[in-house]
């Protein structure tokens, strides 16, 4: 897989709700090649998205990005 797609391919198996495991694997096999804004971008555009806007009030922001995704970068 090219690197430079990884924040679609992971976008997308997020949306087709791919195991987390099958998802960290993809994102751990291409390593520091990885674009990390674009893979934040399209992980948050699916997190977000998926949180009616009622599970959060206006005094709070959304959930975060899946712990995974937060664990791959500590």
């Amino acid at each position: 897989m090219n690197p430079g797609n990884a924040p679609l391919v992971v976008g997308q198996l997020l949306d087709d709700e791919c195991p987390e495991d099958f998802i960290k694997g993809l994102i751990l096999s291409v390593r520091s090649l990885l674009p990390v804004e674009p893979l934040v971008d399209e992980c948050e555009k699916r997190f977000v998205s998926h949180i009616p806007p009622s599970a959060y009030s206006n005094n709070t922001h959304p959930p975060s990005l899946p712990h995974f995704i937060l664990f791959l970068f500590a």
